[in-house]
């Protein structure tokens, strides 16, 4: 399993999900998750694709209807639904989720979930135990030892690590902020406190 694969299923996980992972579907066709949450009011089941690059590209109509395929493609509709049967001994619709990087991709019947969205909510959850999973262990690293201590974040951010469009953009993304609520997490005593750091 690749690492932006499992992520999401770590995410899934944290959501009170379990996962069946790399599914052959048959024709060359390769089912990344069925993810399913049972529960007294109704099982919910989920037909999970991950699509991630660091491009985070708009997708061509070429690539566009790949993606439809891996959900829509006959065989796989008919693997989901079997699938499903032997898992759960019933039939019960399921809805299609793409996690993807993809800028303002549309897909008929799937539902769009952002991986920077489901990586920050996965990263946001870790706690200090000790995780044998070398993907999940390595966001541990990242949060406890680089993005938790402030002498090391601020290097990153002094750095190349931003362009200058996207130094501005988070700038303005901390501008947005709330600045009572930033005022109350950092403890700061006056609102005021943050003129020097919202200073342009």
């Amino acid at each position: 399993m690749n690492p932006e694969k499992r992520i999401v299923t770590q995410w899934l996980n944290t959501h009170g999900f379990f996962t069946v992972s790399d599914i052959n579907a048959g024709r060359n066709r390769v089912i990344d998750s069925i993810a399913i949450r049972r529960s007294e009011k109704g099982d919910i089941v989920w037909h999970v694709e991950v699509a991630a690059s660091i491009s985070q590209a708009t997708p061509t109509k070429q690539q566009v209807e790949e993606l439809e395929k891996r959900f829509h493609e006959p065989v796989v509709e008919k693997t989901m639904q079997r699938k499903v049967r032997e898992l759960l001994g019933k039939d019960l619709p399921y809805q299609n989720v793409l996690v993807t990087t993809a800028r303002g991709v549309r897909l008929k019947e799937i539902e769009i979930v952002k991986f920077d969205e489901v990586l920050v909510d996965t990263v946001k959850k870790l706690d200090r135990q000790n995780y044998g999973d070398p993907v999940t262990r390595s966001l541990q690293l990242v949060k406890f030892l680089m993005l938790s201590n402030p002498k090391t974040l601020a290097k990153m951010l002094v750095t190349d690590f931003f362009t200058l469009r996207k130094s501005r953009r988070f700038v303005r993304a901390i501008e947005s902020l709330n600045p009572k609520k930033v005022v109350k997490k950092l403890a700061l005593p006056k609102e005021k406190t943050l003129d020097l750091f919202f200073k342009k």
